[in-house]
């Protein structure tokens, strides 16, 4: 094919059958998409990820170039053209490099988007499987059970609580986004139902200094810093678990005071996971260590 335009385009005829040319072009061919493949990739791996529009302009740029420049240099070498001549007969080539690069970037874009959807399944279920498991629905019976005897107010409160905590996960199951306000009622809930079960050993303060616009995080996201520093970390009465919650206009933060359990893994599954979340929204979470606390910095999507 390759052949056949640069002889038309020249004004000539085809001397030679067309699968000959065919097969004499095949390299080039390869060789050129090889590198626009190669452009497309490099691209995607820089700061210009973002902009989505200023890198496939520069996509097409830089390839229609380079598919101009190889082709060129092939003919002028190969044949007794001159170098304008090469020049002009590799011309046609740049539209169909053009329908290249694009079916390139079509599938990046669907491999992204098939891994995105993976990532988000992968999240819901990790969040729904740590909410619904053995262990903290056992625990939160246990207290309710405990609360039914005495403290039927109070009982009735934590029901309604618990409840609360299991349809926030459900009904934002299909959900990549929520409010902050909407997010801090059901993290409320959820430390309702840890404080009663812990009492005095648990101690978790909340502080908005936020303003302007409202605000989204990630559903569960909060709840599951507040969860991991529960599970990682011993809450004794000489030992309170302190665990702070600061909103404001850069972000959240949930910090806790660092007294690590010892048969606990630290595999870090659920922080990777949501870091890989806020990834697909093109945002980074921030995690600060120092002896004493372990802090994670969520930012607005």
């Amino acid at each position: 094919m390759t052949g056949t335009v640069f002889t038309l385009a020249g004004g000539g005829t085809l001397h030679r059958p067309f699968f000959y040319q065919f097969a004499l072009n095949l390299p080039v061919c390869i060789l050129l998409g090889g590198i626009d493949l190669l452009v497309v990739y490099c691209l995607r791996k820089t700061r210009l990820s973002g902009f989505k529009t200023v890198r496939i302009a520069l996509d097409l740029l830089l390839t229609s170039f380079l598919s101009l420049l190889v082709p060129a240099v092939c003919n002028y070498l190969l044949t007794d053209i001159t170098a304008g001549e090469a020049v002009t007969r590799s011309l046609p080539v740049i539209p169909w490099n053009w329908i290249m690069v694009l079916a390139i970037e079509i599938f990046f874009y669907n491999t992204d988007q098939l891994r995105s959807e993976r990532e988000k399944a992968r999240y819901k279920y990790e969040v729904l499987k740590n909410q619904v498991n053995p262990h903290f629905l056992f625990n939160c019976l246990n207290v309710l059970s405990s609360l039914a005897y005495s403290y039927a107010e109070k009982a009735n409160l934590f029901a309604k609580r618990l409840s609360g905590v299991y349809r926030y996960i459900l009904d934002t199951r299909e959900t990549d986004k929520v409010t902050t306000d909407v997010e801090m009622a059901f993290v409320r809930s959820y430390i309702y139902l840890e404080s009663v079960r812990f009492s005095d050993t648990l101690q978790v303060s909340v502080t908005d200094t936020s303003s302007g616009p409202v605000r989204h995080v990630i559903p569960t996201s909060i709840q599951m810093l507040v969860e991991n520093a529960l599970k990682h970390n011993i809450n004794t009465g000489s030992s309170p678990l302190k665990i702070q919650i600061g909103i404001s206009d850069e972000g959240v933060s949930v910090s806790n005071n660092i007294q690590l359990r010892s048969h606990v893994s630290r595999h870090g599954i659920g922080l990777r996971n949501l870091m890989q979340q806020y990834m697909l929204h093109g945002k980074e979470i921030r995690i600060i260590r120092t002896p004493d606390t372990f802090t994670v910095v969520l930012p607005y999507v």
